[in-house]
């Protein structure tokens, strides 16, 4: 049995320093600023079209989805769905189109999920007020999942 388990460790070892290496070959952007929260991310399958959810620590303290159409270069705030304090959970389509998000509205523990069809131009409400916690969406946008605490 150990010589079992020892070659099964040795294999999984093998298949971590690729990884590892690899992960230092990226090149890391910092985005700005530092009195912020990023919180979630989802990105189109080309890698161009990345989105991100953020809060600011400072005031007006507001939570906003922001969108890079060039890898993460250079951000964007687009126009978040209203009465919005902080973000749960982001997803997207292959092609970066179709965006869901789950968010805490102000003041209340219950969240709302916000559709957009148009890469985050603009946002139309599910109407489904629960605690939502996370969000997925199929490559071609068509099914969505959400759950629910």
């Amino acid at each position: 049995m150990k010589k079992r388990v020892t070659a099964v460790l040795a294999a999984a070892a093998l298949a971590l320093v690729p990884a590892a290496v690899a992960m230092g070959s990226y090149t890391w952007t910092p985005v700005e600023p530092e009195n912020a929260q990023w919180r979630h991310a989802a990105i189109s399958d080309d890698g161009e079209i990345v989105y991100s959810t953020r809060y600011d620590l400072v005031p007006p303290y507001e939570g906003k989805v922001w969108k890079s159409i060039n890898g993460g270069t250079t951000w964007g705030s687009l126009v978040s769905p209203p009465d919005i304090a902080r973000w749960s959970a982001l997803a997207t389509s292959a092609n970066g189109q179709r965006v869901i998000v789950a968010g805490f509205e102000n003041g209340s523990w219950s969240t709302q999920l916000s559709l957009s069809s148009n890469g985050g131009a603009s946002w139309g409400s599910t109407g489904a007020a629960a605690e939502w916690t996370d969000v997925a969406m199929s490559a071609n946008g068509s099914v969505i999942v959400a759950v629910n605490k």
